[in-house]
């Protein structure tokens, strides 16, 4: 409401606390911010992503800054590959033609 994005929802529950409102504020959040570890975290276990909890847990472990940063080396290595390839793509989107 506050950023007057119309919605329309048929069910009964707390609309902000749905899986999938959240998978959405959590994409935004990584395409404008991707070195928020916190919320990279909640990005990669949307069950789409396929990033199992053991997998972050290895890849919080690896050496580096920024979870992000972890995530793109181990994608260039080969993991993740589908997942890395769709978040550097929607990154891209996103520089071309902003969030709108």
């Amino acid at each position: 409401s506050q950023h007057k994005i119309p919605v329309h929802l048929h069910s009964s529950g707390l609309f902000w606390q749905r899986r999938e409102v959240l998978a959405a504020i959590s994409l935004l959040k990584f395409l404008v911010h991707p070195h928020d570890n916190e919320n990279l975290i909640t990005l990669l276990r949307v069950p789409v992503l396929t990033v199992s909890d053991q997998d972050l847990v290895d890849l919080v472990a690896r050496e580096g800054k920024t979870l992000w940063e972890k995530f793109q080396k181990a994608t260039e290595q080969g993991a993740y590959h589908r997942t890395g390839l769709l978040l550097q793509e929607l990154r891209q989107v996103k520089n071309t033609h902003g969030l709108v």
